[in-house]
């Protein structure tokens, strides 16, 4: 039941600071709201604390076993372990703390955050604190050999004598998780990192990430280098003098760090300019996704391209497809079809009708309705 929670429970630099940030923080009588509780950890803290109450919200069948954890623990007659939606909950007082722990590797985008802000703006007292309060997404551009070589490079060379193209581009087109850790790594970093999404937990508006279109961003190069990918981390602060965070050159955790790789290695130096502009859409992963990036150098763009770093065949049918024509580079076929088949999909026609359908919109990307059919049954 809880063998999907094991990295999480393991991951010390995680668990260890909500626990110190937990305990230096709420009081004993506090009421506290743990959203997403799933094996019950931060509610323990909790009431390790000595809080009068925690209501721990689980929406899964996690929450049978999860009761079952917190009464071995003797907590039971402190925690009260619920199995509800967050929108339709309803309790009988405000809370003092509202936990949460809603982050993957670069954002607050484990779930849509909606309902732990309907949990915030009616349960939370007006005096009343978050953990994490503030969570920082951050972008930075990379030299990766040694990891740029354990994949791309080894297919490049041609191993067996035999063309791996198609492989290193589908790669291409996905978000690597990777390790670099404190010591020991040839990772250099070539610009100072981009904060792209500082995001106030306690005052913010809570994003339902159906589609959100981030503002361009800006850096300028420090070192002279190879640029392979961009790097993407987040920074929680957890308040009580606790920061977590999944950088490079920290203390690893179970989250790694994100890599979007370029399309080839790109020389680049000191003083050049990068301009990345990034989406961020709901998927059944939900991240974050740089469109396109550009490099300058005396004014001049010396490299531009798309990153696609989205798997359409997993996506929701959402307001992110039916913007689809502008977050999906036209580079890219397959993802071209499937971003015109997703919305006849969402209408649950047969298969037969979606290849006509398709065909008769899209005679470019469909010709011919028999390979369209054929197609589809690849694919879906």
């Amino acid at each position: 039941m809880f063998a999907h929670h094991h990295f999480m429970i393991a991951d010390t630099v995680r668990t260890e600071a909500y626990r110190r940030a937990i305990h230096a923080q709420v009081r004993p009588g506090d009421i506290v709201i743990d959203f997403g509780t799933g094996t019950g950890v931060m509610a323990l803290f909790a009431a390790q604390a000595g809080v009068r109450k925690v209501y721990a919200l689980e929406k899964t069948a996690l929450a049978h076993a999860t009761r079952d954890m917190v009464a071995k623990n003797g907590f039971s007659d402190v925690i009260e372990v619920i199995q509800s939606d967050a929108t339709t909950l309803e309790l009988p007082e405000q809370a003092d703390w509202l936990i949460s722990e809603m982050m993957d590797t670069t954002c607050c985008d484990e779930y849509d955050m909606s309902p732990l802000g309907h949990l915030r703006d009616r349960f939370l007292k007006p005096t009343g604190g978050m953990i994490p309060h503030r969570v920082e997404s951050f972008l930075q551009l990379f030299s990766l050999p040694t990891l740029y070589g354990e994949f791309q490079g080894f297919y490049q060379h041609r191993p067996y004598g035999l063309d791996w193209s198609m492989m290193v581009e589908e790669h291409q087109h996905r978000i690597s998780k990777v390790e670099i850790p404190e010591t020991g790594s040839d990772a250099q970093a070539l610009c100072n990192p981009i904060s792209w999404w500082p995001f106030d937990m306690r005052h913010d508006p809570m994003p339902s990430y159906q589609y959100i279109n981030r503002p361009q961003q800006q850096a300028t190069l420090t070192t002279d280098g190879v640029a392979h990918g961009l790097v993407g981390w987040f920074r929680a602060d957890l308040g009580g003098g606790e920061k977590l965070t999944n950088a490079p050159f920290h203390p690893l955790t179970h989250w790694k760090c994100d890599v979007h790789w370029l399309d080839r290695p790109i020389a680049v130096k000191a003083g050049d300019g990068l301009m990345v502009q990034l989406d961020c859409g709901r998927t059944l992963k939900r991240r974050y996704y740089p469109r396109s990036l550009s490099f300058s150098r005396n004014g001049q763009v010396f490299h531009e391209q798309h990153v696609t770093s989205l798997d359409l065949r997993y996506a929701d049918q959402n307001e992110l497809l039916r913007k689809s024509g502008r977050f999906i580079p036209q580079v890219k076929p397959d993802h071209r079809r499937l971003a015109a088949v997703l919305p006849l999909i969402e209408k649950n026609l047969n298969a037969h009708d979606i290849a006509r359908l398709a065909h008769e919109q899209h005679p470019d990307l469909f010709p011919d309705v028999h390979e369209t059919l054929r197609w589809l049954q690849k694919e879906f």
